[in-house]
């Protein structure tokens, strides 16, 4: 097949690269014939996830009159459980929803398909060169020419790589799953499950209900930052938290996958390329993917929209990203790390047990009570300065008095 020139190209059909697709015919449906989306795999295709998608990603996808076609688990609330003890953060029904990637991105490209949106599937991009005035692609079934790119192709970006973003994250996050049968055991399906007892290790476990076939079955995991040089083996701790609920393993196939943390000095854009989704980064406190994924394509969407319209450029994409409520959320996501998985973290924990929650809509509501937290600690820490500085003052009178 011979590629053609192209105005846009979005490199990458997950829930980033189609929504960003969606959103530019929203914004102006004039632009469904310059946007071209290429995938490297051919629907339907996996993708290990956990497939969680909160409230705020639910709305969006509403917005673009989307409607989930497919199974799903609807979720209610989260289920936190630490070592001092467990709190539930009941919210609303149907608040989360938990699908399977292999069915939900199909669904979600047929559906940009049937709007008029080309996506061509099986064609993997081995390079991108940029030039003053255009981007060649090359690709596995030849050459193509585009005036704009969009990275959405995940962690291993080939369109992040020609950007020249070669400087390795201080923060990388590695996770690994597996899909098991329901336990007598397990909490109500319509509760999103984390474990955060173990302090041995900067992350969670998890366990997502999920339906695979048509039966109900169980994602359970483990998420792991990687900071600090503080390097596990994801295996044993998994299978260390399995055996202590009745699981072996080796049972069951083992499915690991990696993400980068967004960091906010990246200059995720350029004349001709902008990075959207994983392939930007994503929040490193909570690894959630999908529900950032459409919230990034959505911000891009009409971003890219007024760039074609000439009233914006390429070049402030990453200014877009960092006053937005995305990119102020995931900048405070990091800046928590020290504090969630740091030394405080005993004292987190107590908050998060025994405190009273704010309880608000969407992804919101991890940073309205972890914000709490912050609160907390400058509550803390500015004691102790004006405790420190009233000893230092009542010390120098003494030594002027001498």
């Amino acid at each position: 097949m011979n590629l053609t020139d192209e105005e846009v190209v979005i490199v990458g059909g997950g829930p980033a690269g189609i929504t960003t697709a969606l959103t530019m015919i929203t914004a102006n449906p004039k632009l469904k014939n310059k946007i071209v989306v290429l995938e490297k795999d051919i629907y339907p295709r996996d993708k290990i996830c956990a497939g969680a998608i909160s409230y705020q990603g639910i709305k969006i996808l509403e917005t673009l009159n989307v409607e989930f076609e497919v199974p799903f688990v609807s979720i209610k609330g989260v289920l936190l459980r630490s070592s001092i003890g467990e709190s539930s953060f009941i919210y609303m029904d149907d608040y989360i929803r938990v699908v399977r990637r292999i069915e939900f991105d199909s669904s979600l490209a047929n559906l940009a398909v049937e709007r008029g949106i080309r996506i061509i599937d099986g064609v993997r991009v081995n390079t991108v060169e940029e030039h003053k005035q255009f981007v060649i692609l090359t690709t596995s079934r030849g050459l193509l020419k585009a005036k704009y790119v969009i990275g959405c192709d995940g962690v291993g970006s080939v369109v992040r790589r020609a950007m020249g973003i070669t400087k390795k994250n201080l923060i990388n996050m590695q996770a690994l799953e597996v899909d098991t049968e329901p336990l007598m055991e397990d909490y109500d399906r319509q509760l999103l499950v984390f474990n955060i007892s173990d302090r041995t290790f900067s992350g969670y476990t998890w366990d997502f209900p999920t339906i695979i076939n048509g039966r109900e079955m169980v994602c359970r995991g483990i998420y792991h930052i990687q900071w600090r040089n503080n390097k596990i083996n994801l295996k044993t701790k998994l299978s260390d938290y399995l055996t202590s609920i009745g699981l072996d393993i080796n049972n069951y196939q083992r499915k690991y996958f990696s993400v980068q943390a967004y960091n906010p000095d990246e200059v995720i854009g350029n004349e001709r390329m902008i990075l959207v989704g994983e392939s930007s980064g994503i929040d490193p406190l909570t690894g959630e993917g999908i529900t950032q994924a459409i919230k990034y394509g959505y911000l891009a969407g009409y971003f890219t929209a007024d760039v074609l319209a000439k009233r914006n450029t390429f070049t402030e994409w990453g200014k877009v990203v960092r006053k937005s409520s995305l990119g102020r959320n995931l900048s405070f996501s990091i800046r928590l790390i020290k504090y969630f998985y740091g030394a405080p973290r005993p004292v987190v924990e107590k908050f998060l047990i025994n405190y009273n929650i704010p309880r608000t809509k969407g992804y919101e509501f991890v940073i309205a009570y972890l914000f709490e937290i912050i609160k907390f600690f400058n509550t803390v820490f500015s004691a102790i300065t004006i405790s420190l500085t009233d000893r230092f003052t009542t010390r120098m009178r003494l030594i002027k008095k001498i």
